[in-house]
């Protein structure tokens, strides 16, 4: 994140607020985790034209996204699913510290968890939502399960 344009509040990945925060340019107000749990807080949109005239082109982004996650957690996770550093971690942190134009070491505070089948659980984005509306960010209630399109999400209740 380039500090330059003025946003009163924001929600993002640690790797890419976190310099905003060290140089001053961004206040930390808390972790998401802190006040919902270490649920699933994020999802990929498109909007409904795209899926409607492009399915396939949907299809072949989920699938490249499934498998850059999947390749992500193979540098994060042992074979039980546990957090722990794998033979390719830094390449992996570098080749995103390079991207974000940030530090390895930035990076390699906010490691994030991306699931292998880039499932959704609707009951923690339901939470994320309600979250919202409590705090007066969104007017309506707004339900989770109304947003997923089942053509092309995997989901949990």
């Amino acid at each position: 994140m380039r500090a330059g344009a003025q946003a009163d509040a924001g929600v993002g990945p640690a790797a890419a607020l976190l310099p905003a925060v060290q140089r001053g340019d961004a206040k930390l107000l808390g972790w998401i985790a802190d006040e919902l749990g270490a649920g699933q807080s994020t999802v990929t949109f498109t909007s409904g034209q795209i899926a409607k005239d492009r399915p396939a082109l949907v299809r072949r982004f989920l699938a490249a996204f499934a498998k850059g996650g999947a390749t992500w957690d193979s540098g994060f996770l042992d074979a039980k699913g546990k957090r722990k550093n794998q033979p390719n971690a830094d390449e992996l942190i570098g080749i995103v510290a390079k991207t974000l134009d940030e530090s390895p070491a930035v990076v390699a505070r906010g490691i994030g968890y991306f699931d292998p089948r880039n499932r959704i659980v609707l009951s923690d984005v339901q939470d994320v939502l309600d979250w919202y509306q409590e705090q007066g960010m969104i007017k309506n209630h707004m339900d989770a399960a109304a947003l997923i399109d089942k053509r092309f999400a995997i989901y949990t209740p």
